[in-house]
């Protein structure tokens, strides 16, 4: 009895190092009470951003360009995703906060976590941008000012865009960015959506 449980360990335990060299994990558990830790908008560079959420105790991860994946917790602030060999590790300060994180699938990359500020900008502030943008007959966006907000309809859908900096701006739902491209005078000849590659839209005069 003793060597069957024995054999069993044994067995239990290969299987979890086999699963890890998977990226996959053996039951990692993460305090409920520190799962809005990780929450947040991560950005790899002016094309690509990762939010992750935490739902009903399951955390998602979604990169610009990208469907929502699950994520696994694998070890302390360390996350796999399941259905790619990637992972996640998170960051933390000594103040407990998550400031970045390295993203691993094959080379690593690191990703800075980004405030996001969904207030009203002043209409002078937006005018510049409102209008439609070309890429060909049937694929244009419309931009629009409405109360403050700055929203792009493209492909049937309504996207709030929040500023991230001059010209460039973000939309949380879809993790898409917008840049608007001006030219020596500050005016407006452009936009380029990023959805894991530039599209370069040119402003209808």
């Amino acid at each position: 009895m003793k060597l069957f449980k024995l054999l069993t360990c044994i067995l239990f335990f290969t299987l979890c190092s086999a699963a890890q060299s998977n990226a996959q994990t053996c039951g990692w558990l993460i305090d409920p009470e520190l799962a809005h830790l990780y929450e947040g908008h991560y950005e790899f560079n002016e094309k690509r951003i990762l939010h992750i959420e935490e739902v009903d105790g399951v955390f998602w991860g979604q990169i610009t360009g990208a469907s929502k994946l699950k994520l696994t917790p694998s070890g302390l602030h360390e996350f796999y995703f399941t259905d790619i060999d990637a992972k996640v590790e998170f960051i933390i300060n000594q103040k407990g906060e998550a400031t970045s994180l390295d993203f691993t699938r094959g080379d690593k990359q690191q990703a800075n976590k980004i405030g996001i500020i969904n207030k009203p900008l002043k209409k002078k502030l937006l005018k510049k941008y409102a209008g439609d943008y070309k890429l060909s007959e049937e694929n244009v966006i419309s931009v629009s000012i409405d109360n403050g907000m700055l929203y792009a309809h493209y492909n049937e859908q309504i996207l709030n865009l929040i500023p991230l900096r001059k010209h460039l701006f973000y939309s949380p739902e879809s993790v898409m960015k917008i840049g608007f491209n001006p030219d020596f005078d500050d005016k407006i000849l452009s936009l380029t959506l990023y959805v894991g590659q530039a599209m370069e839209f040119k402003k209808v005069l």
